[in-house]
């Protein structure tokens, strides 16, 4: 069952996510830096910070449906764009070849990768969270809401 609102509203959220990428380093600024750009992007930051969780709970409403299939296709990719987007670093020579750092790149648990080690993670207990959710609407009688 898609809901073209909530899709909608999953499409918002993945251009904020966006948004969010846009930005470089945070900066501290006295209040004396300040100016109409600087403002600007402290606005683009605040309006887009909650993009991640809303992509989440998005994701919980729909329920996601662990399949083996998916779970292999979601690991390809990622090692498909991590060794794809290190190549392209190496060949445009901002980073030199190492075996070494090439494997840390591999390994997205310890790196910058954090949001899709968290969403292997809520992946692997979707059957679990799906599972108590069906329970406790049988028990209960009310739909349970879960705060990620």
């Amino acid at each position: 069952m898609r809901l073209s609102n909530f899709e909608l509203l999953r499409i918002v959220a993945m251009l904020m996510v966006v948004n969010l990428h846009t930005f470089f380093q945070p900066e501290t600024l006295s209040i004396n830096d300040l100016t109409v750009g600087t403002l600007a992007d402290y606005f683009r930051e605040a309006t887009s910070i909650s993009a991640v969780n809303l992509f989440v709970v998005i994701s919980g409403y729909f329920s996601i449906k662990w399949r083996l299939k998916s779970f292999a296709s979601l690991i390809f990719q990622v090692f498909f764009w991590v060794f794809a987007l290190y190549t392209l670093l190496l060949f445009l020579g901002e980073i030199d070849f190492s075996l070494k750092t090439f494997l840390v790149r591999l390994n997205f648990v310890v790196t910058a990768y954090w949001f899709i080690t968290a969403y292997i993670g809520l992946y692997l207990l979707a059957p679990l969270l799906n599972m108590h959710s069906k329970y406790m609407n049988v028990i209960g009688g009310v739909k349970n809401i879960y705060y990620i």
